[in-house]
């Protein structure tokens, strides 16, 4: 059924915590190792906007509880060789990461039914949630000069494997689904 939708203040708090590691190993005068960890934390308790409709720092909702949040875990190993005029470079690096999103689509929702079936004013309570996964894996080697000469070069590869996966879900007020897809 339509419903009138709730003007709500002073929305997007965002928290973010997050901790940084750096560790450097010189092995030998030719060799060293680097190893850096990342995590960070982020979640906001709304949609990042404001409805100029409604007023400044102001949105109209129907649905609480939205909820958007970003995590993720950023690990890299560095391994440097210096040979006698060429330099060989090492960098694998790792990322878990994992976003979700819960909000309240109800305004995007009758924008759609007014537009589509010319119905103006008509709010239905949707929400829409999702959460994506992924996981991240680069390695790169590179071999350059190091020497004074007018010729200098590079060379070097680099592999990246993305794996990603995504599951969607609309819901009413009452939570019952209207789509749910799992990419």
């Amino acid at each position: 059924p339509p419903v009138e939708g709730r003007i709500v203040e002073d929305l997007n708090e965002e928290v973010t915590n997050g901790v940084r590691a750096s560790l450097l190993v010189e092995a030998s005068d030719r060799l060293s190792f680097t190893f850096s960890h990342t995590w960070q934390d982020s979640t906001l308790d709304g949609e990042p906007m404001t409805d100029p409709n409604v007023g400044s720092y102001e949105q109209s909702r129907v649905i609480s509880g939205e909820k958007l949040g970003d995590e993720f875990n950023l690990t890299n190993l560095l391994i440097d060789y210096e040979f006698d005029g060429e330099s060989l470079i090492s960098s694998t690096g790792f990322m878990d990461r994992t976003t979700v999103n819960n909000r309240d689509i109800t305004t995007a929702g009758s924008s759609l039914i007014e537009s589509f079936f010319g119905l103006p004013g008509i709010r239905y309570p949707w929400r829409l949630a999702d959460q994506e996964d992924y996981e991240l894996f680069v390695q790169e080697v590179r071999l350059s000069s190091t020497g004074d000469g007018a010729l200098q070069w590079l060379v070097g590869a680099f592999y990246s494997d993305l794996s990603r996966n995504m599951v969607q879900a609309g819901t009413d007020e009452s939570g019952a689904p209207f789509f749910a897809n799992p990419f």
